[in-house]
């Protein structure tokens, strides 16, 4: 029973790894794989997965951003300090935006009891569903308060 339980726990590990490296958000170098990462961006972002938890405006912000950028690194060869200043800014904001999106799109489960129920069920739901959940709860129970004659 011991060697099936250390077996067990070895590829929960290896798996958990595996999940691990696929699911880190991308980060924006200005060298010359900017246009791999920049495509490997707009995939995962249209796939939802990673991404799963960007609004429209940030997905607005982020792909004008990102053309931007390609602009300035097309533009010459070598750009001036102006330039170099704004695609560093450019390039904060972009790693910024794509670590935050992707630590609100995690994915995190627990076993939950249902109400009436002892039978525990997985239930998923992505951090900042999790948040908003809480949010809704805490106004509900806000008002509930607030309105105590009905």
């Amino acid at each position: 029973m011991s060697v099936r339980l250390s077996l067990g726990f070895f590829v929960c590990m290896w798996a958990g790894a595996l999940a691990a490296k696929d699911d880190q958000a991308h980060q924006v170098s200005l060298d010359s794989g900017f246009a791999d990462t920049r495509a490997a961006i707009i995939r995962e972002v249209d796939r939802g997965d990673l991404y799963r938890e960007i609004t429209d405006e940030q997905r607005k912000t982020l792909f004008a951003e990102l053309d931007q950028i390609a602009g300035l690194m097309d533009a010459s060869s070598s750009p001036s300090q102006g330039d170099q200043a704004t695609l560093q800014r450019l390039q904060n904001s972009v790693n910024e935006l794509l670590v935050r999106v992707a630590e609100d799109s995690k994915l995190v489960c627990r076993r939950e009891r249902g109400l009436g129920s002892n039978i525990p069920t997985r239930v998923c739901l992505t951090v900042a569903a999790r948040r908003r959940q809480e949010a809704a709860s805490q106004e509900a129970m806000r008002r509930q308060q607030a309105s105590p004659g009905r």
